[in-house]
C-alpha cells in the first residue's frame, strides 16, 4: 500500500475510533502531509501549536459556561462550536 494511502487510513482509523477525533478532524490534510514528506520541526511545531490554542479555548468555555454566559456568546468569543461547548 503507498504511503499516502496509509497515513489517510491511519488517520480516518483513529477519527472513527475517537483517538485524536477533533484535532484530526480540523487537521487532517496537515497531518497526513507532514507524514507523507519529509519530517518539518516547523510544520510539526505549528500543528501542536493549534491544538494548545484549542485546549486553552475549550478551558475558557468551561469557565465561561460555568459562569452562566449564553452559549452562543461564549462561541462568538472563543471561535469554538456551540456544539463543542455544549459538550463541554
Amino acid at each position: 500500500m503507498p504511503l499516502e494511502e496509509a497515513v489517510q487510513k491511519a488517520v480516518i482509523d483513529c477519527i472513527e475510533r475517537g483517538v485524536l477525533r477533533e484535532f484530526l478532524v480540523k487537521n487532517k490534510q496537515k497531518v497526513v502531509n507532514m507524514h507523507i514528506s519529509e519530517w518539518n520541526l516547523d510544520i510539526a511545531l505549528e500543528v501542536c501549536g493549534e491544538e494548545e490554542r484549542m485546549e486553552e479555548r475549550r478551558e475558557i468555555a468551561k469557565y465561561l459556561k460555568a459562569k452562566g454566559m449564553p452559549v452562543e456568546e461564549i462561541a462568538d468569543a472563543t471561535k469554538l462550536t456551540i456544539d463543542d461547548i455544549l459538550r463541554l
